[in-house]
C-alpha cells in the first residue's frame, strides 16, 4: 500500500509557502504522491471549504520543478467544465515538466451552478458523455494527432499537436467518483478507480463493477489476447 498527501491548497488561509513546505516534507518522508484539488468558482452558499482554493493544474506545474521524485496528481479535474483540447495541451505540457510522475484524476462534477458560471451549463446534463469522449480525445491527441477525430462534442481534422506526453496514451487517467456510472467508467476507460471518502468495506463491495467492466472492455477490444491487467483502486480520505 502506498500513501499520498492532499496538499493544503485550500481552504481559507492556504498559502503558497504552506503547500510548498508540505510538499517538500512529504517528499522527504517518502510519501508516494502529492495531490491538488479542483474547483474554480462557487456561490457562497455552495462553496464549503472551496471558497479559497489554488488552481490545481498550475499548482502542480509550479511544484514540478521543485519536487523531483514524488508523483504529482490532481483529484479530480472537473473535465466537463473545460475545453478538452486545451486541457490536453495543459496536461501534455505538465507531463513533460514531470516525466513519469503525473496522474490525472478526472470526474464529472456535481455543482450545476458552477457549470453555469463557467459558461458550460448546457453540458451539465451530458457531463458523463462529455468526459468519456474527452478521455478518448486526449489519448488520440497524445498518440495520433495527424489523424482526424470525430465525436459528438469534438470534430477535428488532422492537427499539429506537440509536445506529446512522454507516456503518450499510457499517461495514467484515474476516474473519480463512487456512483455506479463512475465505477463503470473506471473499468471501461480508466487506469484506476479513484473513490473519495468511502470505507474499505465499501471498496470491497463496490469494486466488482470496475473489474467486470474492465473485463468486458478487454474482451471487446482484444479478444485473442485475454484479459488486460485489471485497474488498480486508489482511494482518498
Amino acid at each position: 500500500m502506498r500513501f499520498g498527501v492532499v496538499l493544503p491548497t485550500y481552504p481559507i488561509g492556504a498559502t503558497v509557502d504552506g503547500f510548498v513546505a508540505v510538499a517538500h516534507a512529504a517528499e522527504h518522508l517518502g510519501f508516494s504522491s502529492l495531490w491538488t484539488t479542483d474547483h474554480v468558482i462557487m456561490t457562497p452558499e455552495d462553496s464549503g471549504p472551496y471558497a479559497d482554493i489554488f488552481e490545481g493544474i498550475t499548482t502542480l506545474a509550479y511544484l514540478a520543478g521543485q519536487i523531483r521524485t514524488t508523483t504529482l496528481g490532481i483529484s479530480v479535474i472537473v473535465v466537463p467544465q473545460r475545453n478538452g483540447v486545451v486541457l490536453a495541451k495543459e496536461l501534455a505540457t505538465l507531463a513533460n515538466f514531470a516525466p513519469g510522475r503525473l496522474i490525472i484524476g478526472v470526474g464529472v462534477g456535481w455543482n450545476d451552478r458552477e457549470f453555469q458560471m463557467l459558461g458550460a451549463g448546457d453540458r451539465f446534463s451530458r457531463r458523463g458523455a462529455y468526459l468519456d469522449e474527452t478521455i478518448s480525445l486526449w489519448r488520440h491527441l497524445w498518440t495520433t494527432p495527424d489523424q482526424p477525430f470525430a465525436g459528438a462534442f469534438y470534430d477535428l481534422p488532422p492537427v499539429a499537436f506537440a509536445p506529446l506526453p512522454p507516456e503518450r496514451a499510457a499517461l495514467p487517467i484515474w476516474i473519480g467518483g463512487s456512483s455506479e456510472a463512475a465505477r463503470r467508467r473506471a473499468g471501461r476507460l480508466g487506469d484506476a478507480w479513484h473513490p473519495v471518502g468511502i470505507s474499505a468495506d465499501d471498496v470491497r463491495t463496490m469494486v466488482s463493477v470496475v473489474i467486470n467492466e474492465a473485463r468486458a472492455a478487454t474482451a471487446q477490444t482484444q479478444p485473442a489476447a485475454g484479459h488486460k491487467k485489471l485497474r488498480q483502486t486508489a482511494g482518498r480520505v
